[in-house]
């Protein structure tokens, strides 16, 4: 196996490997979220805001980071 070859191969699994970590990062998120944590930050009367932009938003940003590896 050449030097580029190997360099190639490690960089393939490097990017698996950090896409993997913010995955893992993202679902814990969800899992320990708590709308009731964020209720004290907004005026009385105001409603918390949906997570759903929110997670519109990262999926945007993470398919724009993750898209050169799954062309």
């Amino acid at each position: 196996m050449s030097g580029t070859q190997r360099t190639s191969l490690l960089n393939w699994i490097a990017s698996i490997a950090s896409a993997f970590v913010i995955a893992f990062i993202i679902v814990v998120g969800f899992i320990h979220f708590r709308a009731q944590i964020q209720h004290p930050i907004f005026r009385m009367g105001q409603r918390v805001p949906s997570f759903l932009p929110l997670l519109c938003i990262g999926l945007t940003l993470g398919l724009i980071w993750l898209l050169p590896w799954l062309l």
